[in-house]
Formats: structure tokens, sequence, C-alpha cells
């Protein structure tokens, strides 16, 4: 795809680089169509306020793909892995994971990325990417736990919902990392986030997940909120007692 560029990642010397590989592309059409530029998340209340046609909806959806796909490839090439020439899917449509490599892919148009790492030093990994401005605060039951929606209020509303964003990006990549793993589908609200250093955060899972997980399995996250969109990845390291 000539009309995609690689996005600079700068990620913070915390970040476990030699783990992990992350690329991000973006879709250049944007910036020059305007039917394109409407073109917002995937919530119905954006996209009442912002009627596109079908055809320009496809056409989203497969560049999307692309995106996320070309990312991937970088991805393994930069992990020195070697993917399957097709990516087969499951049931739901979830990615199957391969023999040698852990790998997440996500998008948000004009975005598209993926993470990968080596399977004998990552057990999963998760990507989730969400363009901003992007309103999902009707969504705020189904994302955050009660806790949560006390402790993060005041956030929420003097940040236009960038903080709920972030919680959702943070969330999502976890719940792939999760299926990835286990093939168990979780409700966000479940999985809590605590944020140990700035944009570092720990997942607490319920007794159910973190029982299959192993009770000192651990799920360590990263969440940056960029100029036009917030990345979020997750990663749970191969330890003795979850390598079984």
């Amino acid at each position: 795809m000539k009309s995609i560029s690689k996005v600079h990642l700068k990620l913070p010397k915390k970040f476990p680089k030699d783990l992990l590989k992350i690329t991000i592309y973006k879709d250049q059409t944007a910036l020059n169509n305007k039917n394109f530029s409407k073109i917002g998340n995937n919530h119905k209340d954006t996209l009442k306020k912002r009627p596109i046609s079908s055809a320009t909806r496809r056409l989203r959806k497969k560049i999307e793909r692309q995106l996320s796909l070309s990312a991937l490839i970088e991805s393994a090439k930069s992990a020195k892995l070697q993917l399957p020439p097709k990516i087969i899917k499951d049931k739901a449509g979830a990615p199957m994971q391969t023999t040698n490599a852990v790998f997440s892919m996500s998008h948000s148009y004009p975005y598209g990325g993926a993470i990968v790492g080596k399977r004998n030093q990552i057990l999963a990994t998760g990507i989730d990417l969400q363009v901003i401005p992007q309103k999902i605060g009707k969504l705020e039951r189904k994302i955050l736990s009660p806790q949560e929606r006390k402790s993060h209020s005041g956030k929420i509303l003097k940040d236009s919902s960038k903080t709920l964003i972030k919680l959702f990006a943070a969330k999502e990549a976890s719940f792939k990392a999760i299926y990835s793993l286990l093939a168990v589908r979780t409700f966000l609200k479940e999985l809590q986030a605590h944020f140990i250093a700035p944009n570092f955060f720990l997942i607490k899972l319920p007794k159910t997940i973190a029982k299959k997980l192993g009770e000192k399995t651990k799920i360590r996250g990263y969440v940056k909120n960029h100029k036009n969109y917030i990345l979020s990845v997750v990663w749970i390291k191969k330890t003795k007692t979850n390598a079984a």
C-alpha cells in the first residue's frame, strides 16, 4: 500500500522492548479525502452524527485489515520471527497463535497496529488502538467496575472522557491477551486496571480467570495518549509456574 506510512513510536525505558516489538501504520488517504475524514469509530452514537456510505465503510474495513496485517509482518520481522503465510482465525474471528510467536493486532481508522513476542519468553500479549476524540461515555458502566467509576469519575468529567478511553483501551488489550491464552471471554468491567507508574498498569483479574492463569501470573500493561490516538499493550511473561 503506497498510501500508508509508519508511525514513529517513542517507548519509555521501562517498556520491555527486548521482548516485544510494536509497529503502527497510518493510512494517508484520510488526510486528502473528505469522505474518509468523516470516518470515526465503530460506536453507533458517533456513526449517527457522521453518516458514511456502506461502500466507504467497506473500503475502510479493508484498509484497516491491510494496515494491521502490514504492521504484524513488520513486527515479526523486527522480532526475527517467521509467521505462517496466512493468519488463521477461530470461530470468534480472533487470530490463532503460532508455534514460535505470540501476537495481537488492532485497528482504529486511520491507524492499524500489531505487537509480537517470542513464545518462549511471553505467554500472551494484546494491543488496542483507539482514535481520539471518541464518544464512548454511554459505555462507561460496561467498561468500569463500580470501584473504578468512583475513583475515576472526576478525571473522566475533567478531560472529556480521555481517561475512560485509556481504561477502555487497556482492558480491550487485556481481553485479547486472555482470550488468546484461554479462549475465555471476560466482561471489561471485571478487569480492573491499577496504575503502578505513569502509563504503566497491572490488571486485577476475576477469581475464575486468575485461577486458570495461576494466582501469581501478572498481566502488565502500558497505555499512552498520543496526539490523535491512544495505544495500549499488555503482556504476560512466561514463568516456571505458568509455563505448563
